[in-house]
């Protein structure tokens, strides 16, 4: 079976050029037009800049100048229900605890699969 095909614009924001790199490329297989931000001060100024045109957020947790937490913080202000998947090399378990509430993000370990990636974003993402 084909992979699931995706449209719309990501805000990808990690901290190491390479992953920066190889995810946007998978991304834009699947069918997604990248934005990419290297941290997540430089990820929530084009999310203001821009808040209704992105269909996901996926953001690294651990970066320097603002981290995924705070900057996750600041863009559910802007727009509550953006769809999150939060990378990590932590575990699911040490981080999903700090994001209770509504709309939970879904979560991804670090290193992982272009198929967990798959997984991710059709958990993340409504059906359509």
């Amino acid at each position: 079976k084909a992979p699931a095909r995706f449209r719309g614009r990501v805000l990808l924001v990690d901290d190491e050029p390479a992953i920066l790199e190889a995810t946007a490329s998978i991304l834009e297989a699947l069918g997604f037009c990248v934005v990419p931000a290297r941290d997540g001060l430089e990820a929530l100024g084009k999310f203001e800049a821009e808040r209704e045109a992105f269909a996901l957020l996926l953001m690294e947790l651990t970066m320097p100048r603002m981290d995924g937490r705070q900057a996750l913080e600041r863009m559910r202000a802007l727009r509550a229900d953006l769809p999150v998947i939060l990378c990590s090399g932590y575990t699911e378990q040490d981080i999903l605890p700090n994001f209770q509430g509504q709309n939970p993000p879904v979560f991804l370990q670090k290193p992982y699969l272009m198929k967990e990636l798959q997984r991710a974003l059709q958990a993340a993402l409504p059906e359509g």
